[in-house]
């Protein structure tokens, strides 16, 4: 690797975390102005697999990082774009079981990153704002794999029937961890409800605890440059 490759490699490195909040934004904002010209599956498809390609490569640093990683992504991957040319409940659980674990193992390794960071950066920003939006994604597809072994847990509304399959599931997924509670989504069994207020409860904590901490480690930098 010469040089030139050397520098691009270490830049890419040093934002890695602020290409990946580009790629959950764009999945979140982008894809659906785009409806009506690309069909929104296959587009929103397209943002998930490069949210999970671009997750993959934030944690590149070491081989056994991206080992794991990429062993969890391929069957989400696979079971994503598979949807299209057959209906499998097995492969659905098992590609989101593992959209689970992988986004899990993103976000420890994320926040593990996060604070070991001697000062506040861009990229540490990036982290913390990709960490709050993997929590939401994780907890719908918890919420996918509840309504697909307990179907029937979730009571939409007409108003949210126009979104279709997960996207229900992000869309409350967002709203419950915002605390914003529209209420076109309402969990009805037990599981649901408890997993649901969990993600609100998980979110706010998070945070508290994180900006916290962030607005601390920057205030102390600054005092000990002064």
């Amino acid at each position: 690797m010469n040089d030139a490759q050397l520098n691009s490699h270490r830049s890419w490195i040093r934002h890695r975390f602020i290409f990946l909040v580009v790629m959950l934004l764009s999945m979140l904002a982008v894809a659906p102005l785009l409806a009506n010209f690309i069909h929104l599956r296959f587009l929103f498809n397209i943002f998930l697999s490069a949210v999970l390609i671009s997750a993959v490569y934030a944690l590149s640093q070491k081989i056994w990082h991206l080992a794991i990683a990429a062993v969890l992504a391929i069957p989400m991957l696979v079971s994503i774009w598979s949807g299209f040319f057959l209906r499998s409940d097995a492969l659905f659980l098992i590609g989101r079981i593992c959209g689970i674990s992988f986004i899990g193992f993103t976000i420890f390794h994320i926040l593990s990153n996060i604070f070991k960071e001697q000062e506040v950066t861009k990229d540490t920003i990036a982290g913390a704002t990709a960490v709050y939006l993997l929590l939401a994604l994780m907890w719908a597809f918890l919420y996918a794999v509840l309504d697909r072994l307990q179907p029937n847990s979730f009571a939409i509304s007409a108003a949210a029937s126009p979104l279709e399959g997960r996207d229900i599931f992000i869309y409350y997924s967002l709203v419950t961890i915002t605390t914003l509670g529209y209420g076109d989504i309402t969990p009805v069994s037990y599981l649901a409800s408890s997993m649901a207020a969990l993600e609100a409860v998980v979110g706010q904590l998070y945070l508290v605890i994180l900006v916290s901490w962030l607005v601390g480690m920057y205030v102390s930098k600054k005092s000990k440059s002064l």
